[in-house]
């Protein structure tokens, strides 16, 4: 059952990537760009994300672009002011563009910061339980935002998902493969660890800390 849900959403979408310089600024350094993507199968454009200097190469990562594509978009944004590349896009990548994708990120890392696994920041429960816990403040987070924020952290390395061991808070890490996602997330309790640089990225973010 999990695994049907999955593939529904993480279902790939063709559509145009759009970056956009959005400020006066003539070095890319300094630069402020709107990145849009337009889906083909929906009508206009879904909310920018909005990127200063090298953070625009950066989240054109995230997306999933090449080096090649990255280069290419960079090249004719300098030129032109404005940039297009047919991409397809899975779904969690689509709901970085998603107001409510970053406000259960967010979330998760409010509870994670003012949570203790010893002496650790991090917090454990079930599936059931974090869900509860993330609703209680957004009650529009489904299971697939929830999942999908959990990836995105654990990926960008500001969160550690791990399993509780045998007399140890933490035992096996979440392997980052989503064959085994069904077996990680809903079959018992795990853990969210804050890690270094999710220390530096709450302490930023004044998110909270023990």
């Amino acid at each position: 059952m999990f695994a049907t849900f999955l593939r529904q959403q993480l279902a790939v979408r063709d559509g145009f990537l759009h970056v956009l310089w959005a400020g006066p600024e003539t070095s890319l350094k300094k630069g402020q760009f709107a990145v849009m993507f337009a889906p083909s199968d929906a009508e206009g454009f879904m909310k920018p994300r909005y990127c200063r200097g090298v953070e625009l190469s950066q989240f054109l990562s995230s997306l999933g672009l090449s080096t090649e594509g990255i280069e290419r978009v960079l090249r004719t944004i300098e030129q032109e002011r404005s940039a297009s590349e047919r991409v397809s896009l899975p779904q969690d990548v689509i709901q970085m563009f998603e107001p409510l994708a970053d406000r259960v990120e967010e979330i998760v890392l409010k509870i994670v910061a003012t949570s203790r696994l010893g002496s650790l920041s991090g917090h454990q429960d079930y599936w059931g339980g974090w869900m509860r816990a993330v609703t209680a403040s957004l009650p529009k987070c489904a299971d697939a935002d929830l999942l999908f924020a959990l990836k995105r952290l654990n990926k960008r390395g500001i969160v550690r998902l791990t399993r509780p061991g045998d007399h140890r808070y933490e035992g096996d890490p979440y392997s980052g493969s989503e064959v085994d996602d069904s077996g990680f997330f809903f079959t018992g309790r795990f853990n969210v660890v804050l890690t270094d640089e999710g220390r530096k990225y709450r302490d930023r973010n004044h998110l909270g800390a023990n």
